[in-house]
Formats: C-alpha cells, structure tokens, sequence
C-alpha cells in the first residue's frame, strides 16, 4: 500500500518523515494496534498510526471521500483490510470472524475477499470492483484473471462435452 501524505493533509504533523509513515504502515499490516494507549501518551509515529487507521477505517467503512464510495460498493476493500491488519482498521466483520476462540487465525481473508469479488464480478458490480481495482490493483488483477480462467475452462468443457 503506497501511503503519500503531503503537508497540507489532515494526517501530517510537522516532523514526520517518511521512515515514521512507513513504520506505522507496517505496525498497522502487523497487527500492532495503538489502542488502549491514551492518545497524549503516543509518540509521532504511533499518533500518525493511530489517525491513519481512523481515516482509512472510515473511508472504507462508510466510501467517504471515495468517488463514487458507499458502504456496500467499498465491502470488498473493508474486509479485506480489517482482516489484514487485526481490525486495526476496522471493517465490517468483528475481530471473532478473523480469530478463533483461542485466539488463533482462520484465515478467511482468501475466501472472504473472494466471495466478495466474484460477487460484485457476478453482478457486474463496476463500483465495488473499480474500487478494489482502485486500492489493491495487484489482487484486482489476479482474482479476474482467475475467474476469467475458470469461466474460459467451463465453456470449453461444456462446449467439447456435447
């Protein structure tokens, strides 16, 4: 995920350098959350942390500030991210669908970001795909061209089976 904050976003304090984005970008894909942590107790990095999650966990939970984004159209991207990263952004699945009562993972990240693309791929669903394509442009491509694959071998079959 390429995170550029210029200084005149919300999320850039003065001093921030770029070493402090990405380590916080990196504490939020390992699941490191700041929370629980009073907000005047945390350091630059973990404060930049701390709003980036709040601001990217709104954006897609609720599509603000998304072209065209609504909560329905930007599912694909909020559970994908809420899986990733432990809910430290937030989507709309609780922490339990991601963990076992034991604390262990069940990795439905895979199933669950497949589902919701070969839905919205089913449907035609060009909003809720642009968006994905739009934040996870890498996965966009490799779940198509894995439907693409499976729809071309089901035709030849069908077509070769008569």
């Amino acid at each position: 995920m390429t995170v550029n904050i210029d200084q005149s976003h919300p999320l850039y304090e003065s001093g921030m350098s770029a070493q402090i984005k990405l380590n916080a970008v990196n504490n939020i894909m390992a699941g490191r959350s700041t929370s629980g942590i009073p907000f005047g107790q945390l350091t630059l990095e973990q404060r930049f942390q701390r709003s980036f999650e709040e601001h990217v966990g709104f954006m897609v939970r609720h599509g603000r500030n998304v072209p065209g984004g609504t909560r329905d159209n930007l599912r694909n991207v909020a559970d994908l991210f809420s899986g990733v990263t432990g809910n430290a952004i937030a989507g709309a699945r609780r922490d339990s669908y991601w963990h076992n009562p034991d604390g262990t993972p069940t990795f439905m990240q895979n199933s669950e970001f497949f589902a919701n693309h070969f839905a919205s791929y089913i449907h035609n669903d060009t909003r809720a795909m642009g968006h994905t394509a739009n934040f996870l442009p890498t996965a966009y491509a490799e779940l198509n061209n894995f439907i693409d694959h499976a729809l071309d071998s089901m035709r030849g079959h069908q077509a070769g089976g008569r």
